[in-house]
């Protein structure tokens, strides 16, 4: 339905279809092309509106810049080359050069902001998916256009659709056909799921720059937390700029890669501001001086501050009276907020409570969840309702779940427990909508003959090839998976997430000799904590104590960048506590206190209790009650519980931290008292 802003209840046009062809994106993708230069051209001139587009051009080469900018892995550089593109249009008429090049820059527009908290990307991926089709009419499908299509399918997640698209190009193409793009073998061999042959098969630095960023977008969604770390280092080492990238590192489980996604982010972005912007076609004055004035590098304050004002100024100069390109200033505008507030939220998830980040993104719709990262009940209520007027639920994305959850935990009505619905009603057929669906619970559980058999062949048929559809595959939907193991073991024996995939289900079926067998190729695959802790369990379950304990030895031998070192360390030191031998207990428990983690502390706590050396217990579990917000009360549980210590300052502190909470306890607050306890870390499941 189309309606004239601002008045939503006076519909221009209206249809209503069905769409029987599959994949749905490339059916409605199909018939909104032909509406484009028909039923929605007839309505905005019977609506009044005027305009003269210049006569397509039969070839033209794209602009060096535009083309260098769309290919450059920052959200603020693509932008810039996509807004240059429009430009050449506007004034020369497109071509079909241009077209393409709309298309994959929009494209890889929307995958660099899809991790932001709006709806965004799904505009870009909209608009890729136009002028995609819109080629495609043009060109009758020629193999080079055909490799247009399947970039862009590939890039906002339907592989297969790609792969389809790149295989019918191989055997369409002739002598005198023109050249197939130079990123047509990096896309097939991601397309057909062969991400090792890809990132070796790689020439070119831009080839390189394209597989690194393709090889992260396949692995981001896997449970081997280390190998999507490596991916995204290696993509940094030549894309410093891309944002993207510090967002996945800040979403990590290891605590090295974390604080640097959390905090090298902040000055990455600054010089990619000031470095990128005077890019942007049609940059007003206004935002040229606030780069000019800012210099290279600004105090934290100083920085928030010209940031808030570089926004200020292109919203302002954005508005639709005053900007007719395309994407708007107001659009960039916006942008810039969601990586503000990206970068807000990931700070003040690793530190807790922050002013300046709370400050640095004061202007983005859902600055109020930061108020969600605190046990203070009288600071987190006003903060949900200021969040709560601020809700979009038409822009709801799953990247807003999180928020939403949060908002029922501290409201549970059902209003806000429909509103926790909204994403999985906003879910389209791409890869990471899928994967995204199934992390948020709507495919059901693993194996069960409800909602997850149809889902599960749903996501296949978007994506069958890529690792991370065979690993789901494997773990949530055995009885078609049990088909093809053999084949999968074979073809994918140097795969991770393939192999990690197969041993759980091998040991969820009791069968631990093929499971020992997996574990192995997983290892020699990734040789690194997680997929020797995956080893290890298998030795767990058989209850081989000797090579459980063997292999977690080797692992201590690896290097670390965060905790995973002392998450070992803290395995063995538990189950020495289990089996009494509390000085061996206490060699590791030490060492993996070292860190300064509390879950370490405290089962160092413990096993110098076990010792009789109360003074060392004590100091530890008094570390971790003064330094960690959700730990206060584990001091004076241990006081009481050993009738030794200090017990009349830690009750002090226990005091202070209840009086803080105000008359009623929010759920984290129960949370920590149902924590209350020594509670050193189990051994930790891979």
């Amino acid at each position: 339905m189309l309606t004239r802003q601002g008045a939503p209840e006076k519909p221009l046009w209206q249809l209503k279809f069905t769409v029987d062809d599959f994949p749905p994106l490339v059916s409605i993708n199909v018939k909104a092309e032909v509406w484009s230069r028909t039923e929605f051209k007839d309505v905005l001139l019977q609506a009044g509106y005027q305009g003269h587009v210049p006569p397509a051009r039969t070839t033209t080469e794209v602009p060096r810049k535009a083309n260098e900018l769309i290919w450059t892995w920052n959200e603020i550089s693509v932008m810039a080359g996509v807004r240059q593109l429009h430009a050449e249009i506007r004034a020369k008429g497109e071509s079909r050069d241009l077209l393409s090049a709309l298309a994959i820059g929009y494209a890889n527009l929307g995958s660099l902001v899809d991790f932001h908290n709006s709806a965004a990307h799904k505009v870009y991926y909209a608009r890729a998916m136009l002028y995609q089709e819109r080629l495609s009419k043009q060109t009758n499908d020629t193999p080079w256009s055909l490799l247009t299509s399947a970039y862009v399918a590939a890039q906002i997640g339907m592989p297969d659709a790609a792969m389809i698209w790149i295989d019918q190009a191989k055997k369409k193409m002739t002598d005198t056909d023109r050249p197939l793009p130079w990123f047509a073998d990096v896309l097939d061999k991601f397309s057909h799921g062969d991400l090792r042959g890809m990132m070796k098969s790689v020439g070119s630095a831009r080839e390189r720059d394209l597989a690194r960023y393709l090889n992260l977008q396949a692995l981001r969604f896997g449970n081997v937390d280390d190998l999507t770390i490596k991916a995204a280092l290696e993509l940094q080492k030549d894309c410093p700029e891309c944002p993207r990238v510090y967002n996945i590192l800040a979403m990590s489980s290891s605590l090295g890669p974390m604080r640097q996604g959390a905090y090298s982010a902040f000055e990455v972005a600054g010089t990619l501001l000031r470095k990128r912007l005077p890019d942007v076609t049609g940059l007003p004055e206004s935002a040229r001086k606030l780069i000019r004035g800012a210099g290279e590098r600004l105090p934290e304050r100083s920085e928030i501050d010209f940031r808030k004002d570089l926004v200020a100024a292109l919203k302002r100069e954005g508005a639709p009276q005053t900007d007719r390109d395309e994407p708007s200033l107001s659009a960039l505008g916006h942008m810039i907020d969601d990586i503000n507030f990206a970068q807000a939220l990931r700070r003040v998830r690793f530190e807790g409570d922050n002013v300046d980040s709370a400050s640095l993104c004061a202007a983005h719709p859902y600055a109020a969840c930061l108020g969600a990262f605190t046990f203070n009940k009288a600071a987190a209520e006003p903060a949900a309702k200021a969040l709560k007027a601020k809700i979009d639920l038409t822009q709801v994305t799953f990247n807003d779940a999180p928020v939403l959850q949060w908002l029922y935990a501290m409201e549970p009505t059902p209003q806000l427990h429909g509103w926790h619905q909204v994403p999985g009603y906003h879910c389209d057929a791409l890869l990471a909508d899928q994967m995204l669906s199934i992390k948020d619970g709507w495919f059901g559980k693993p194996d069960d003959t409800g909602v997850n058999p149809g889902n599960m062949a749903w996501c296949w048929s978007i994506c069958s090839k890529l690792p991370i559809a065979i690993a789901t595959r494997i773990t949530r939907d055995w009885q078609h998976a049990a088909k093809e193991m053999e084949s999968y073991e074979r073809t994918y024996a140097d795969d991770p997430l393939v192999t990690k995939a197969l041993t759980d289900r091998y040991c969820k079926l009791k069968r631990y000799g093929d499971a020992e067998r997996c574990a192995k190729l997983l290892v020699k695959a990734d040789p690194d904590y997680p997929s020797y802790r995956v080893l290890a369990s298998v030795y767990l379950a058989t209850k081989d104590h000797a090579r459980w304990k063997e292999t977690l030895d080797k692992a201590i031998e690896l290097p670390t960048s965060g905790l995973e070192r002392a998450r070992v360390q803290n395995d063995i030191a538990v189950d020495s506590l289990d089996r009494f031998d509390f000085q061996e207990a206490t060699t590791y428990a030490d060492a993996a206190a070292e860190t300064g983690a509390a879950w370490a502390m405290l089962t160092a706590a413990r096993c110098h209790e076990m010792l009789g050396e109360w003074k060392k217990s004590e100091q530890l579990v008094r570390t971790v009650s003064e330094n960690y917000e959700g730990s206060r009360f584990d001091w004076m549980y241990w006081c009481h519980r050993t009738g030794r210590g200090d017990v009349r300052q830690a009750e002090e502190l226990a005091r202070k931290e209840c009086e803080s909470w105000g008359t009623t306890c929010s759920p984290s607050n129960i949370a920590e008292l149902r924590a209350t306890t020594w509670r050193p870390a189990s051994r930790t499941k891979p």
